[in-house]
């Protein structure tokens, strides 16, 4: 079994020291958040990642022997964006933007992007736990319908395990998240790397990712 970890685990570390040292723990994967990748400054769009430095940041990994297993904490440090917004004008944004995670996840040899980032995913006032799940299934729906960038096809959204709704205002609610994962397109189980930040205490039993594919 093979193991990655969370870059933003070495918070303030240049990239390619957070690298080597997790390579020399033992891992062999790692997953990137999108705002940690300009350190020292913050990444609050990933089109502000130019080319060059997309495939500075891969050979960084692959000079220390890991594997970009893909992206998380995906809407962090943005504006305007939230998954279950009853906007549509902001579901059409988040889904246009998880689009140029896709291209950015392509780029850096990942293939996984993992839908958290709790503070663009709370219930906002007035929003139900099944409305929330029914507005998360249509941005995820929307970038696999706009036809675009076909070559990308192939990078897959996981939903990570132990990942549930907020009420806004900081009351925490569990929920079963079977519906909304029966809404979406075939989800086989996550093979390949382990994440650690799914050890999660919380959680009365595990969950395997679930995982569906999101062509661009």
């Amino acid at each position: 079994m093979k193991f990655a970890i969370c870059n933003e685990t070495f918070a303030g570390w240049p990239l390619d020291k957070a690298l080597a040292f997790a390579a020399k723990c033992g891992y062999t994967g790692i997953e990137l958040a999108p705002f940690t990748l300009a350190i020292p400054s913050v990444v609050r769009d990933v089109r502000e990642i130019r080319p060059a430095q997309r495939a500075e940041i891969r050979h960084q990994a692959d000079a220390a022997g890991l594997e970009v297993v893909g992206l998380h904490w995906l809407l962090a440090k943005t504006e305007g964006l939230y998954l279950t917004s009853p906007d549509p004008a902001t579901r059409r944004r988040t889904a246009e933007y998880l689009g140029e995670l896709a291209r950015l996840c392509h780029d850096l040899g990942g293939w996984v992007l993992v839908l958290g980032s709790p503070q663009q995913r709370n219930l906002l006032p007035g929003v139900t736990h099944e409305q929330a799940l029914d507005y998360a299934v249509e941005v995820y729906r929307l970038p696999a319908g706009a036809g675009r960038d076909a070559h990308h096809a192939g990078r897959r959204a996981a939903f990570a395990r132990g990942h549930r709704f907020h009420q806004h205002g900081g009351r925490s609610r569990r929920r079963n998240r079977a519906g909304w994962l029966a809404a979406l397109p075939t989800a086989p189980r996550l093979p390949g790397h382990v994440e650690r930040a799914d050890a999660d205490p919380r959680i009365d039993r595990p969950l395997p990712l679930a995982v569906g594919p999101l062509s661009l």
